[in-house]
């Protein structure tokens, strides 16, 4: 039976392929579910990674969702992220986060490259020539403590 590495194959330009998975994982002791997608698309050089997870813990309280995605072409690199969080344990809490970055390099050429791990490195090791980030979040609370002292609020 042969074990083949991704890392290890050779940098092909009209490859295109995509790959989904998804994973659901339930812990009756912890009172956890866990659910998690993720689809990754490859276009030649250009390559887009999509994930989505859920996560519900009972003992913590909590609810978790998350997204985020990923996109690589030849001279721009583009990552979000939006996230919601639901939580209990002292109080209620529900806080959102959106984050966005977009990074512009060089032109790299594909064929100084032998294997999609070198192809890899050398996307990672590229300087950045503009870049952008944007993020936001903003938290509602509401709260009574063991002295019977109500505080709310949203912060931003």
């Amino acid at each position: 039976e042969a074990l083949l590495d991704p890392t290890q194959l050779p940098v092909l330009d009209d490859l295109q392929l995509r790959i989904s998975t998804a994973e659901a994982e339930l812990d009756a002791v912890a009172g956890a579910i866990a659910l998690k997608a993720d689809t990754v698309r490859v276009d030649g050089i250009e390559t887009e990674l999509g994930s989505a997870t859920v996560r519900i813990g009972s003992l913590e309280t909590t609810i978790a969702l998350k997204a985020d995605r990923a996109t690589l072409e030849d001279a721009l690199t583009r990552l979000s992220t939006a996230e919601v969080r639901i939580e209990t344990l002292d109080g209620a809490n529900i806080t959102q986060t959106v984050q966005d970055t977009r990074r512009q390099t060089d032109e790299i050429d594909t064929s100084a490259f032998q294997t999609f791990n070198d192809l890899w490195q050398g996307f990672r090791e590229r300087e950045a020539l503009r870049e952008g980030i944007a993020f936001a979040q903003s938290e509602i609370y509401a709260s009574v403590n063991e002295q019977f002292a109500a505080e709310a609020g949203a912060r931003e």
